[in-house]
């Protein structure tokens, strides 16, 4: 059995769990903490679990920060991963192969995007766009979706509601500010465990995987993307699931080159390394030098 098709049946059983708990959160309040303590638990356990062995099994010169984030703006973040990654079993992933050439979803023309923008700049109700007419359907159907009833499907447009508001008024909150705050939504939206620390936060913030060419693409976050576009938020803090091997080695080739330097000088260094490194690859990366998952390297 492959990592991938493990991956699925875990995240099918995942989803079965969370989807029954939620169930019985939407029946008692007293439940509903309780519920969302347990599956936030099991998360951090996981994401612990997972990143933990990739910094084991991990024999590369540039470390692979599982347990880190790096800054991006909104507009590093073009298109959609086709890699599959989950955003937890995946922590830590290297892998080669075609994934990233795979055809791409661009972010800014998925519905839910043009949804929160309808929503939010044009002052469209939720009732009116397609995100909330497409899963009130699904669920009068009884077809799949992540919300249970109608009643769900409002308590997380208004949940967006409040974290456009507070994102516009207080600036963008990680995800550890958000749980020591108490401000995280419900079951799968992140938040403490049993523990009731901020343990395990970033698993939460918003999740990214690398191309080849360095290209940054999204893997779980698209809500908080959206608020974050939509408002012009300078950067914000993002946490790498998958790495394309191609551009890990991208990576081991600058840390070996930066051991090898004889000068502390941190500008004659990133010089150095984008002529005599980044510039010899023969595939065009992406931001060159000041690629955040290159600074991160200098950063060590």
């Amino acid at each position: 059995m492959d990592n991938l098709t493990l991956s699925r049946i875990v995240t099918f059983f995942g989803r079965r769990f969370r989807t029954n708990l939620r169930k019985l959160s939407d029946k008692s309040s007293t439940f509903a903490v309780i519920a969302d303590r347990v599956w936030n638990t099991a998360e951090i356990i996981v994401f612990y679990i997972v990143a933990l062995r990739s910094l084991l099994i991990s024999r590369t010169a540039a470390p692979i920060y599982p347990l880190t984030t790096m800054h991006v703006s909104p507009d590093n973040i073009v298109h959609v991963s086709p890699g599959e990654f989950h955003f937890l079993l995946h922590t830590g992933k290297i892998k080669s192969g075609a994934w990233d050439k795979q055809p791409k979803i661009t972010f800014r023309e998925r519905y839910i995007f043009e949804s929160m923008r309808e929503h939010f700049i044009e002052g469209v109700s939720w009732e009116h766009t397609e995100f909330y007419q497409l899963n009130a359907q699904k669920i009068r159907s009884g077809e799949k979706t992540k919300w249970e009833s109608i009643e769900a499907l409002d308590k997380k447009c208004m949940e967006l509601d409040q974290t456009y508001r507070d994102i516009e008024e207080n600036g963008y909150k990680t995800q550890k500010e958000l749980v020591v705050n108490k401000q995280t939504g419900g079951i799968g939206d992140g938040g403490s465990g049993i523990l009731a620390s901020d343990l395990g936060a970033l698993r939460h913030e918003i999740c990214v995987d690398i191309a080849r060419d360095g290209e940054i693409l999204l893997n779980e976050g698209r809500h908080r993307l959206a608020i974050a576009t939509l408002l012009d938020i300078e950067e914000f803090p993002v946490r790498v699931v998958a790495r394309h091997q191609q551009w890990q080695n991208v990576r081991t080739q600058v840390s070996k080159y930066i051991e090898e330097m004889h000068t502390e000088d941190l500008s004659d260094i990133q010089a150095e390394t984008q002529q005599d490194v980044l510039d010899e690859f023969k595939i065009d990366i992406q931001m060159g030098i000041e690629h955040p998952d290159i600074q991160n390297i200098f950063q060590e």
